[in-house]
This record gives C-alpha cells, structure tokens and sequence, in this order.
C-alpha cells in the first residue's frame, strides 16, 4: 500500500468498511469487473456488518445493501473460515481489542481469511491496517481508494463520473478524507470532495 498503483496477482477479500464504500459509488458492477483476480467477502461480515448507506435525506443509515447482483454474475463470491482461520479470527479479535475497544470481528475474520490464503485484503480500517501490516500477519492489504483509482485508470470513465462515486462513497459510507498520508489522497483531492 505504499504507493498509489494496485498490483492483484492474489484473489481480494473486501472488509466491511471496503465493501460499503464500494457499493456506495454506484458503480459496484464495472469496479468488480476491472478487479483481474477473484473477489470475495466473508460471510459474516455479508450478513453482519454489510447491511446499509447512510441517507442524508433522513440522516438514518436506511439505505438497503443489495450483494445479489454482483453475487449471482460471479463477481463477489461469499466465503466462510475454516476452522483454523475462524481459531486466528478469535486470536486476531481479542489481541485487537487490546488495543482498540469495539468491534473487530469483521476485520478478525477477514484477516484470518486473507492471510491463511494468501489473498489480498482490502480494508481503510486505519487499526485493522496497523494490526495487519505487523510481518509475523504475512498479509497483503489495499485499500478501497487504490481500487477505486484501478478502476478509474482500466476503464477511463469521465471526470463526473468518478467526482460522483467519490461523492457518494463520502456521503453515504461516510468515507474520508483519506489519511494524510494516504498515497492517493491528491488523486482524491483532485475531485474536490469537500470533507
């Protein structure tokens, strides 16, 4: 994640928070269809935590997640641990909590998964992020802007285009802005997302 090209030789797990920025673009399909490996989520964090946009015509967070499109064409697979990686997801969960209070478990799990396969997580999870990037976690993560902008780059949709999933990820994930640091925060910045 150092620098702001995307390299997937792995398969993708997309954690929650990934998940829910990406749906919120609009553009689920076509960014799915740019990614050249296999996607996945785990299924708990597909049932548990990948459930809603935040609305602000009602400021609730009402707006139905809908995976089924994207699960039925192939492009988002839904998997479940193993019994080793659901042991690492509990290790991973508690040795988190440690250090921030709160839920981990979607990230724990996705993690586990991840690592014990070899794939590429994706998450903007600043403590998930800090947790993984440990060597002794073996795991090779992105995050949702470094997808996003792959998909900008593969299919060259226009400037509107990528303003208003950028828009929306703001608005109805409640992403962002990116970290100071983030490799792609002038990318971001060049869309004038107001924060």
């Amino acid at each position: 994640m150092s620098n702001n090209t995307l390299d997937l030789q792995n398969d993708v797990i997309l954690d929650a928070c990934s998940m829910i920025s990406l749906y919120a673009t609009g553009d689920l399909d076509a960014i799915l269809r740019c990614i050249p490996k296999q996607v996945y989520i785990a299924s708990y964090v597909e049932n548990v935590e990948v459930k809603d946009l935040y609305n602000p015509d009602t400021n609730e967070v009402d707006i139905p997640i809908d995976l089924q499109p994207v699960k039925l064409n192939g492009l988002l697979k839904v998997v479940k641990p193993t019994a080793d990686e659901a042991t690492d997801a509990v290790n991973f969960a508690s040795e988190m909590s440690k250090k921030k209070r709160g839920k981990n478990t979607g990230e724990a799990i996705t993690g586990a998964i991840a690592g014990s396969r070899s794939w590429i997580m994706v998450t903007d999870d600043i403590d998930a992020t800090k947790f993984f990037a440990d060597p002794s976690h073996n795991l090779q993560m992105t995050t949702t802007l470094h997808i996003l902008h792959h998909w900008s780059q593969s299919i060259n949709p226009s400037w509107t285009q990528v303003q208003m999933a950028l828009k929306r990820i703001r608005i109805q994930a409640r992403y962002g802005p990116p970290p100071k640091k983030h490799p792609l925060l002038a990318w971001w910045s060049s869309y004038k997302i107001i924060p």
